[in-house]
């Protein structure tokens, strides 16, 4: 589950979410990431060559979710070019970036890897792929509820709204699936 998961990722930083305190951090806290999909998504992308090889392959799906809070971090590890079963590529990689980020990630390596890393990888990102069809949705139901809204406007927008659902339940079916 979700918060098994997050649970096994908060152990190693005692239960702290990840960019908490790491050890010997320098003057600049790290990054702050609140989503546990994202968190899971970035540590299996360093740690895990398969999970990092199935990410360059799903990078369509890439700028659907730059929109999501906490998604720039997992975009930033998706463009990067490194090898995740070669160490010392992963820290060549860390220390290009800036000093909250590295820190960030840095955090994530040392934490436990929970589960079997590619399926809790498709899981997390079909997880993250529903929060962005949701957040569709909300801004969709919203325009409807503007007085001005123009006929047209509002047939394209209740039409946009019922694609949205079938493509949430198709998701959510592709989910429960999965687990």
């Amino acid at each position: 589950s979700q918060q098994g998961r997050a649970a096994a990722y908060a152990q190693s930083a005692g239960g702290e979410q990840a960019g908490g305190e790491a050890a010997g951090s320098s003057a600049q806290p790290p990054i702050q990431v609140e989503n546990t999909d994202v968190i899971v998504l970035c540590k299996l992308a360093l740690t895990d060559a398969e999970t990092r090889a199935w990410l360059n392959a799903e990078r369509p799906r890439m700028p659907a979710l730059q929109q999501l809070m906490d998604a720039e971090i997992l975009t930033k590890l998706w463009a990067a070019d490194y090898d995740a079963s070669n160490p010392t590529a992963v820290s060549v990689f860390l220390s290009s970036l800036p000093a909250r980020e590295e820190a960030f990630f840095t955090d994530l390596l040392i934490r436990k890897t929970p589960g079997s890393c590619l399926e809790d990888a498709k899981r997390s990102l079909a997880r993250i792929e529903i929060k962005e069809i949701e957040n569709r949705m909300q801004v969709a139901k919203g325009k409807l509820r503007s007085p001005s809204l123009a006929d047209s406007v509002m047939t394209q927008t209740i039409n946009a709204v019922m694609l949205l659902k079938k493509e949430l339940v198709e998701k959510q079916k592709q989910l429960t699936n999965s687990e």
